[in-house]
């Protein structure tokens, strides 16, 4: 068993198409920039749309999962799966879109 992962937990439910939550998606580095980075901040960063983002709080904590509920797309989380409360939220790995 692992110890010490951090997960999202919905606080409502959600519904196909809602947006559970929204981020900050402007905090962006070039490659140049990104190379510089300690091993610690890389693994808050993401590449979208060909410039690595800086990914806040909550969505650095979502986990993948082969089979999630949601999406996400640059500035933007989204359920494809009815979410009740309490239950983790995941993202689909194939289908999340910078």
């Amino acid at each position: 068993m692992k110890t010490g992962l951090r997960a999202v937990f919905a606080l409502s439910d959600f519904m196909p198409g809602e947006i559970i939550f929204s981020w900050d998606a402007s905090n962006t580095f070039t490659d140049e920039e990104y190379g510089r980075l300690s091993s610690e901040q890389k693994a808050f960063v993401r590449r979208f749309d060909d410039v690595w983002t800086f990914m806040t709080e909550p969505v650095c904590f979502v986990r993948h999962a082969q089979n999630g509920d949601a999406l996400s797309r640059r500035g933007a989380v989204i359920a494809v799966k009815e979410i009740h409360a309490g239950e983790e939220i995941t993202i689909n790995f194939d289908a999340s879109l910078g």
